[in-house]
């Protein structure tokens, strides 16, 4: 029940419950790499909160499509909030999924990192710290602010190529 009524609530085109101070932590996981990791505009430190995870819906088991891997091209629905609630981006708005090929430094640092430990099917809330996000620079002339924590509503639906080098099949980094 409680996991239906967060879906429910993230129906919602606008959700300012993600940085509420009464929002519930206990199901983040920390999923920061050990060595850290960077891509783009920041370079992700391997201190401890600059990835958190919350599962909201379970994906098929990884036994049966195997795991994602650095170098898969995947395609993943999602929405990006700011900190006051607001999306700034969404693929579910422009009802066409974001495909983009893991490790390869198209997307934010977080991605890589959050998309390595998902399961096809799978829909999360990830938090990206600044530097796994776009760091001290921002985009978009202040769509995102300088050293902005984002969150995102991600939902991983396919591995459409595999890498062709048939990279490890393992969730770490670096």
């Amino acid at each position: 029940k409680v996991e239906t009524a967060l879906e429910n609530k993230l129906a919602e085109p606008l959700n300012k419950t993600f940085f509420s101070k009464d929002r519930p932590f206990d199901n983040d996981v920390d999923i920061t790499p050990e060595k850290g990791w960077g891509t783009m505009n920041a370079q992700g430190l391997p201190t401890p909160g600059g990835v958190l995870k919350r599962v909201v819906r379970k994906g098929k088991p990884s036994s049966l499509y195997g795991r994602v891997a650095v170098g898969d091209k995947i395609k993943a629905h999602y929405h990006g909030y700011r900190t006051n609630g607001t999306i700034f981006d969404s693929s579910i708005a422009f009802r066409r999924p974001y495909e983009f090929t893991l490790g390869s430094g198209n997307v934010i640092s977080c991605w890589d990192v959050a998309f390595l430990t998902m399961e096809i099917g799978e829909r999360a809330i990830i938090t990206c710290r600044p530097d796994y996000a776009y760091g001290d620079k921002g985009v978009g002339n202040g769509k995102i602010l300088p050293c902005e924590t984002l969150q995102f509503d991600v939902q991983l639906l396919n591995i459409t190529q595999r890498n062709p080098e048939g990279g490890p099949r393992n969730y770490t980094l670096g």
